[in-house]
């Protein structure tokens, strides 16, 4: 018997630029000025970028995860050699968060299908985030925060998806069986695969036919898991 819904969350339920910088103003930027520093904004986004993919690649690599004040630390002490103060710090990252989150985007109608839902499942969030606030803040806004048993984020279970130890951590934590609930994702490495390690079902959503047709628990969008669920 399914009982829970367990959800990615960007890309999932929520839409996003994939472009951290596509805000037309960074703040993070010119923050990033006011303590000093002097670099062109275009490799000043490169070069931050790269910082991202660097620890990026390390998490995956040791099956860990970094929170964003960490990037915000490797990318001062990696080009200016200067160690930053924690406050200052905390400054440029939330700032580049807030220039990042403008562009969220919230699906027309997400609201009363996830309100929906609630009343017949217990719902989780399970996001590889490196920065919990994020969501916790999106929920917030999209008037959804209390349709949420359990928001679960990799930075502070300490590894990410498809690990099969976060998802061991959040089935722990819910006192559930994997049968007992099914993920919900867009990726079909992090979500399907991941979910795979534990045999739970994933919805994979696969809005631009990127992935075999062989899977047959794709849908094109968030919505469309309310008719597969009747088939459950």
């Amino acid at each position: 018997m399914i009982t829970d819904i367990i959800f990615d969350f960007f890309g999932t339920l929520v839409d996003y630029s994939e472009k951290w910088d596509s805000a037309d103003t960074n703040t993070s930027y010119e923050y990033f000025c006011s303590l000093g520093f002097n670099m062109e904004e275009k490799e000043f986004t490169r070069c931050f970028d790269d910082c991202f993919a660097d620890l990026t690649k390390k998490a995956i690599d040791n099956k860990t995860e970094f929170h964003m004040y960490d990037l915000g630390k490797y990318f001062f002490h990696k080009y200016f050699d200067h160690p930053i103060e924690d406050l200052e710090n905390k400054t440029f990252i939330d700032k580049s968060i807030d220039d990042w989150n403008r562009y969220v985007v919230y699906f027309d109608g997400i609201q009363d299908f996830i309100l929906n839902l609630s009343k017949t499942y217990r719902l989780s969030i399970l996001s590889n985030t490196s920065y919990p606030d994020l969501i916790h803040g999106n929920l917030i806004k999209m008037n959804l925060k209390d349709c949420f048993h359990k928001v679960f984020t990799s930075v502070e279970i300490g590894t990410r998806k498809p690990n099969r130890g976060i998802f061991e951590y959040v089935l722990n934590d819910l006192a559930i069986k994997s049968s007992n609930a099914i993920f919900v994702g867009d990726s079909y490495k992090d979500d399907y695969l991941g979910a795979e390690t534990v045999n739970m079902v994933c919805f994979l959503i696969d809005s631009k036919s990127r992935y075999p047709d062989s899977i047959d628990t794709k849908i094109k969008n968030i919505f469309e898991l309310n008719g597969r669920l009747r088939g459950i």
